[in-house]
């Protein structure tokens, strides 16, 4: 035997004789491996394997786990014990995150982190059986210092040579991590898709992991500029010299001049409920009828991220598309807009929200006047006479607010947020509109969620007939829309692409035909009637309902009035805020959301054939740059720059 060969074996000898400290840590690296990889196939993260990935989990395992080597029994326990509470519950909370809005949680949600417990029914509707696996380090660590480690003796060591220790480990982790850059280095030539550029969330977690995501995305929550830079403000000037100009009036301008606005906001409110029977009965009979005698939209869509509601009302109310990586009422909910309710309230309407939550959710008593609306009626406004879902059920809401709505001064805007349709779509049996005797080959979830649309609609006839009976009926615009999708299917979901009456679900068909939301608009007497199938979206609210009454929609506003002659569109972005789908009535476009249009596809609209690439440039373009626009006009609060 060499003496090299007796100088390792004798190493390794040692290693294996202090094996007392390492072994946990080690085993615990080990078993973060495997379940950084089983998180992103389970979710189907892809790739399913990645060697940037293992590295990532290679280097964050090290730095957490590694410590413990070089530390005594009592703090070994307690560093270990901490540290794997930590690790799992980002594991569990992300995974559930995911499977209810097909996103992850961003660093930004430290902003509203403490909003998670009044969804809390929500989340139970995820759990499984299969995060048992994510907690399984727990029982490790209990298991190995009952049978292992509780009667050993405990070795001791010199100060420096723990501290050589940690130094050694660290390096060791540091090394991990950068193989990790080494690799994205080698890919793209730089770091930006880590540390500074937008990117879409799901495409960071395929490539290191969701703990190093999580880690990497709270940097760049705290390290990137707050504002913009004077060459946004050359982009967004240049843009705005470029835009299209100010859309023609159409003949129903001003044709509801002097009448009340009445928004109802309808709680993921999806469109395939809308004309269908369940069982020989109506899903919305109410709504159904309602439709035949106003405008209605089959084809809306929403574009909010993880905002959700408050990212509609915004997207809504100002004709400007919600930041995708961070929540606008939360970080820029004082900024200078010019929403409609402002608009409005300066052609001396008066303002009013009713909501059934406490005033500080969601930021909205601080956002609120910034956006015009001059009184707030939160949940201490109303008695709570049967709680539902999430507290005051919109049979409460409706049958209390009405009184409050007939003493406004008008002509009035006012906006009623229902919320019983939330999830997770728990009616009592007796609230129950539908009597269903089996699933139809969909979950239990999704039949509850459209009880609950069936609930929604039964409370929008109580509505209807009030406001006739009180006499604003007639002297009102009546706009009911959802405010984003439901989140209950996903494009692999075929039994639910079967349920409304399709083979599957793709990325084009589960856009158009599966998961988005309606627009109605009734406007009295005035013959605007008919389904439009074009699509639209939330960014053309507010334009629409200024030019029903006349005003013209200032150049603040970025959407269209679709009672105009317009360029219909509608568009999917994804987290980092790339274009991921465009619609158009006559092409769709679909992207990775890599931000390269090369990177996308073409097809026909009528027949969803693939077609020439360019044929989808133009509208690319336009709607890239819109959004561009849009995000930097909301972070630099700089809508001075289209006045």
């Amino acid at each position: 035997m060499s003496r090299y060969t007796r100088e390792i074996a004798k190493l390794v000898s040692k290693v294996w004789a202090v094996r007392q400290q390492w072994l946990l840590p080690a085993i615990l690296i080990t078993l973060f491996l495997i379940q950084t990889q089983v998180f992103n196939i389970w979710l189907n993260i892809k790739p399913l394997l990645s060697w940037q990935r293992l590295a990532s989990a290679l280097a964050f395992g090290t730095c957490v786990f590694g410590p413990a080597i070089v530390l005594y029994r009592k703090t070994r326990y307690i560093w270990i014990t901490i540290s794997a509470i930590l690790i799992e519950l980002l594991f569990v909370a992300q995974f559930i995150y995911f499977l209810s809005l097909n996103t992850f949680i961003r660093g930004s949600a430290i902003r509203y982190a403490s909003y998670v417990g009044t969804v809390g029914d929500s989340i139970k509707i995820q759990l499984s059986p299969a995060l048992l696996f994510f907690i399984t380090m727990l029982p490790i660590i209990a298991l190995w210092y009952w049978f292992v480690d509780r009667r050993t003796p405990q070795l001791r060591y010199r100060r420096r040579t723990r501290l050589v220790g940690l130094v050694a480990i660290l390096l060791i982790g540091i090394s991990f991590f950068a193989a990790m850059l080494g690799i994205e280095h080698r890919r793209n030539g730089r770091f930006d898709e880590l540390l500074n550029v937008p990117y879409d969330n799901r495409y960071m977690v395929a490539k290191v992991g969701i703990h190093m995501y999580s880690v990497l995305d709270t940097y760049r929550y705290f390290a990137s500029p707050r504002g913009i830079t004077t060459a946004d403000k050359k982009y967004v000037a240049d843009w705005a010299k470029k835009r299209s100009a100010a859309q023609t009036p159409g003949p129903y301008f001003g044709a509801a001049k002097g009448k009340n606005v009445i928004l109802v906001l309808m709680e993921s409110f999806e469109t395939f409920a809308l004309n269908r029977r369940i069982e020989g009965q109506e899903i919305t009979p109410n709504l159904n009828k309602l439709i035949k005698e106003s405008k209605y939209f089959s084809n809306y869509h929403d574009d909010v991220s993880a905002g959700h509601t408050a990212d509609a009302e915004f997207e809504s109310q100002n004709s400007l598309l919600p930041t995708m990586d961070r929540v606008a009422f939360f970080e820029y909910p004082t900024h200078d807009y010019n929403a409609l309710p402002e608009v409005l309230d300066n052609q001396k309407y008066a303002t009013a929200v009713f909501h059934g939550d406490a005033a500080s959710f969601w930021n909205r008593n601080v956002v609120y006047p910034c956006l015009g609306w001059k009184v707030y009626h939160c949940v201490d406004s109303f008695k709570v006479n049967r709680p539902v879902g999430w507290g005051l059920s919109d049979e409460d809401l409706i049958k209390q607010c009405l009184p409050k709505i007939t003493r406004i001064k008008q002509p009035f805007y006012v906006n009623i947020m229902m919320v019983t349709s939330h999830t997770p779509f728990s009616l009592d049996k007796d609230l129950k509109p539908l009597k269903i005797t089996h699933n139809h080959g969909i979950t239990g979830y999704q039949m509850d969620y459209i009880q609950t649309l069936a609930y929604v609609d039964k409370q929008i006839g109580v509505l209807i007939n009030k406001l006739k009976k009180n006499g604003l009926y007639d002297n009102s615009i009546l706009v009911l829309f959802g405010d984003h999708r439901a989140y209950i299917s996903n494009e692999k979901d075929t039994a639910f692409a079967k349920f409304i009456g399709l083979n599957k679900f793709d990325q084009i068909s589960f856009f158009h035909d599966g998961e988005h939301i309606p627009m109605i608009i009734h406007v009295p007497g005035s013959g605007i009637t008919g389904e439009d199938k074009t699509p639209a979206s939330h960014l053309d609210y507010a334009p629409t309902i200024l030019g029903l009454l006349g005003i013209k929609a200032p150049r603040t506003m970025l959407g269209q009035d679709l009672l105009s002659l317009r360029q219909p569109v509608a568009i999917q972005r994804n987290s980092a805020g790339n274009i991921e789908l465009i619609e158009t009535p006559k092409v769709f476009y679909t992207n990775p959301g890599d931000n390269n249009f090369t990177s996308g596809k073409c097809y026909q609209a009528n027949d969803r054939k693939q077609i020439k690439l360019d044929s989808c440039k133009k509208v690319y373009d336009q709607q890239s740059s819109l959004a561009r626009a849009s995000d930097l006009l909301v972070r630099g609060n700089a809508l001075n720059l289209l006045k």
